[in-house]
């Protein structure tokens, strides 16, 4: 069964999305086959495949979200350090849990390629944060305060078995450490 009554491509294409996301993070991108994903919607791998051309396709539609807000962060950089290291932090804590064992994943590298141009899209951000000067370092030291902030969090709770998810008071907290260290290597 491909699509549920009432349901549209759209739907469909969301729930592709959201048991691949799960499959993924269960079994892992290189464990996780086109059969499994078909099996687990309940639906033929034909249908699957009308809907994403290949494993790829969908590990491309799940990322390719977190880039584009990466690039809407650089493309609002105007608005100041502290709103666009807010964004930042807000982001990699929202998107990190579901991401972090997915792009570590060596399968899941070579898949992707240079189909996104995550490392070039990255590099504008850090350009577009660092403003008319074009010193990147300080940008560099708060996005690096942030990941090890959010993601060393993430990591901690996974070892003891607690929900990845940071409580706004950390997150502010690591907005506040982001900025010290922004400001820190100026």
């Amino acid at each position: 069964m491909s699509r549920t009554i009432g349901s549209s491509a759209v739907d469909t294409r969301a729930r592709i999305l959201d048991a691949a996301r799960t499959l993924f993070a269960e079994r892992g991108y290189a464990g996780t086959s086109m059969r499994d994903l078909a099996d687990a919607l309940g639906m033929t791998k034909a249908a699957l495949y009308y809907h994403f051309p290949g494993k790829a396709d969908i590990l491309l539609a799940l990322i390719e979200p977190l880039l584009d807000s990466l690039d809407a962060i650089g493309d609002h950089a105007g608005q100041g350090r502290e709103a666009s290291i807010r964004a930042y932090v807000k982001l990699l804590a929202e998107r990190a849990p579901g991401m972090i064992q997915l792009m570590a994943d060596p399968s899941a590298k070579s898949d992707l390629g240079g189909r996104l141009d995550s490392e070039g899209r990255f590099h504008r951000l850090e350009r577009a944060l660092a403003g008319r000067d074009g010193d990147v370092l300080p940008v560099r030291c708060a996005i690096g305060a942030a990941h090890i902030g959010i993601l060393s969090t993430i990591a901690a709770r996974a070892r003891a078995g607690e929900p990845p998810e940071l409580a706004g008071d950390e997150i502010e907290r690591v907005i506040r450490a982001s900025l010290a260290a922004w400001e820190a290597a100026r």
